[in-house]
């Protein structure tokens, strides 16, 4: 048996997980898809999901029976309201960074997920895991570099796939 993942948002991030998920995890198949680009999921469907079907509102997908887990990849403002309704449907939901992006919006996620009674979010935030941040923290716990005042961290990717492009930037 495979668990049925829904993906909502497939720009470069969400092809990635999409693909994963799809192509390379035993026990997962991506059945479904939503973008506000709609070129961008059919392109995801086409090169990668074949047997997924298309969602043009992404409350629609959390609701389909085709799908048992939501994988959150659209940007970051549009994060909460899906999250929040798959709390609503009792869906586990992996949500990219930030989780939301107002204060408010998170709580409400918090508060939403403790009344179910169900441990259903995830947030993908990986960085603690990352060799250097590792090497940070135990140069602070072991009193290396004495107590930080201040951390100000940056990750930069050293490129970008020519084929990437921002549909989201504000005209």
């Amino acid at each position: 048996m495979s668990l049925k993942i829904g993906v909502i948002g497939t720009g470069a991030i969400g092809r990635e997980h999409a693909n994963r998920l799809n192509n390379k995890i035993v026990g997962s198949t991506v059945t479904a898809v939503s973008d506000v680009f709609e070129e961008s999921a059919q392109k995801v469907i086409t090169d990668i999901c074949p047997n997924a079907k298309f969602y043009a509102d992404a409350i629609d997908l959390i609701k389909s029976d085709d799908v048992d887990a939501i994988v959150v990849t659209s940007p970051g403002f549009a994060h909460a309201e899906v999250v929040l309704e798959a709390i609503a449907f009792g869906k586990p939901v992996f949500c990219e960074k930030p989780l939301a992006t107002e204060a408010s919006d998170a709580k409400k996620i918090v508060d939403a997920e403790m009344a179910g009674g169900k441990k259903l979010v995830q947030v993908g935030f990986m960085r603690r895991y990352d060799a250097g941040y590792k090497m940070m923290k135990a140069a602070i716990d072991n009193g290396e570099i004495g107590e930080p005042l201040m951390i100000h961290a940056a990750h930069r990717n050293p490129e970008v796939p020519t084929s990437y492009k921002d549909n989201y930037a504000i005209q």
